[in-house]
C-alpha cells in the first residue's frame, strides 16, 4: 500500500469525500442525522487536524485515521491533549499494521516536539477501537470512573467530555455519537468477544450498538510509548 501523511488543511475535496465514504461503509448515520451537516462537521474536524494518515491500494483508500492535538492549560499546567478521531480500516486490511505503525509515529513526533510537557490521548470509541488502544496502552489507560485515575487525568477527561457533549455537569463517560457501527452481526460480535478487554468495555457501555461510545484517557510517557512500539514490532 502507498501511505500518506498530510495536514488536514492540505487535503483535496476529493480526498475528503473518499475518506467520508470509507467511514460510512463501516458506520451508518442515525436516521435523525442530516448527511450534509454531518459531512460539514467531518470536514471541519479534519481541516483543523495536524495529521491525516491514509493508505491507498487498488486505487482506493483502504484505511485512515485523523489526529488533532492542542496545548491546553489544565490546573495551571500547560498540557498537550491529543484527540485521535475517525479511524477506519476496510475489513480486508484489518491485519495490516498501517494504523498502529502510523499512529505510533504521530505520537512519537508530538512527544519529541513537546518532550518537556505532559501529553495525554483522549477519545471516545466503539469497542473495536477501544480494544486496539487497550492492547497498546492497557497500563496507562483509564476511564472516567476508574478507581485509580489520577485527579489531573480525570480533569482532562472531564474537560474533553464537556467539549464533546456540550454539557457542564459530567457524571458519565458514555458519549452519544451520530453513527451506529454496522459490524454487529454474530461473526463480528464473536471476534470482539475473544478479547478480554471487550468485557471491560461492555460493563461500562452495554448499549454501544445503539450509537454510544466510551470515553478514555491515556497518559503518554516515554516508557508507555516505547512499550507500544515494541508491541507493534512483535
Amino acid at each position: 500500500m502507498s501511505e500518506f501523511s498530510l495536514k488536514g488543511a492540505d487535503l483535496s475535496q476529493e480526498t475528503l469525500t473518499a475518506l467520508c465514504a470509507l467511514r460510512l461503509s463501516i458506520v451508518q448515520l442515525k436516521p435523525e442525522i442530516d448527511i450534509e451537516q454531518d459531512f460539514k462537521k467531518f470536514c471541519a474536524f479534519i481541516r483543523k487536524s495536524q495529521y491525516v494518515n491514509y493508505a491507498v491500494e487498488k486505487g482506493e483508500i483502504q484505511a485512515f485515521f485523523v489526529t488533532y492535538y492542542s496545548q491546553q492549560c489544565i490546573n495551571r499546567r500547560k498540557t498537550i491533549v491529543v484527540e485521535p478521531e475517525f479511524g477506519f480500516v476496510r475489513p480486508a486490511y484489518r491485519q495490516n499494521p498501517f494504523v498502529k505503525k502510523a499512529f505510533a509515529a504521530v505520537i512519537r513526533k508530538i512527544k519529541l516536539r513537546y518532550w518537556y510537557k505532559p501529553i495525554f490521548i483522549v477519545g471516545s470509541a466503539y469497542p473495536h477501537s477501544f480494544i486496539a488502544f487497550m492492547r497498546q496502552f492497557a497500563h496507562n489507560l483509564w476511564l472516567l470512573n476508574s478507581v485509580d485515575i489520577a485527579v489531573f487525568d480525570k480533569t482532562i477527561l472531564t474537560d474533553f467530555l464537556q467539549r464533546k457533549t456540550g454539557k457542564t455537569a459530567i457524571d458519565t463517560g458514555i458519549v452519544a455519537v451520530p453513527t451506529i457501527h454496522s459490524e454487529q452481526n454474530p461473526e463480528h460480535l464473536a471476534r470482539l468477544q475473544k478479547s478480554p478487554f471487550y468485557k471491560t468495555y461492555l460493563a461500562e457501555n452495554p448499549n454501544w450498538q445503539k450509537g454510544w461510545t466510551l470515553a478514555f484517557i491515556v497518559r503518554i510517557s516515554w516508557w508507555a510509548l516505547l512499550k507500544a512500539i515494541f508491541k507493534r514490532k512483535n
